[in-house]
């Protein structure tokens, strides 16, 4: 699906709701194969992120300030593993001093929609953390139902959100791919430089 890039080419990652960007972060493209996109981020990468509160937090979206301010990644190296079609990411994330792995961390999000700097995606407020050890946990919980409440996922939304985050810890108990692919071992290349974000970010 992204055959029009080439490893190390940025590519832009959006996170978009109702037609609002509440994220923008440029990346370099690892791998694509028609199964999945391979997305890399690392320390010193500037994009974009929401200004205000959380939306699980926001009972009245007509008065919610859609704003972005500037975001500097810095804690983690990041390679974020994409199936196409599913409706989740699987990223590693490295401490961006040690280069120890941190862990596995598991996003519910919409399927990738591709984009002409990119891919759109939608986070789904759950979230799971897979120890390097193999041993996970659930994260936000309470905010997936804060949202659901609140009506930014229906209940049948919220209901295949969980059966997807089922799915993923059925492959984590299993340690079937992507985890036991080796992952782990691999490093950008270090004449890759930090990309930059887009002319044309906020409207592709």
């Amino acid at each position: 699906m992204a055959a029009r890039w080439q490893p190390g080419d940025t590519v832009l990652l959006r996170s978009v709701y109702r037609g609002h960007v509440r994220f923008a972060m440029p990346h370099r493209l690892v791998e694509s194969t028609p199964e999945r996109v391979a997305l890399y981020v690392g320390p010193g990468t500037r994009g974009k992120r929401f200004a205000g509160p959380p939306l699980h937090q926001v009972e009245n979206l007509s008065t919610y300030d859609w704003s972005l301010r500037d975001h500097l990644w810095t804690r983690n190296r990041a390679l974020r593993l994409t199936p196409f079609g599913a409706a989740h990411s699987v990223d590693l994330l490295w401490d961006a001093e040690t280069g120890e792995l941190r862990c596995w961390y598991v996003n519910l999000q919409d399927p990738l929609r591709p984009a002409p700097l990119g891919f759109d995606t939608r986070d789904r407020a759950l979230d799971i953390v897979v120890a390097p050890d193999g041993s996970w946990a659930w994260k936000d919980e309470d905010h997936l139902e804060a949202a659901t409440a609140l009506g930014r996922f229906s209940a049948e939304e919220a209901a295949s959100i969980r059966e997807e985050a089922e799915r993923v810890i059925r492959r984590i108990e299993a340690w079937a791919p992507p985890f036991c692919d080796g992952w782990e071992a691999w490093r950008p290349d270090p004449a890759w430089p930090v990309p930059e974000l887009p002319a044309g970010w906020q409207s592709a």
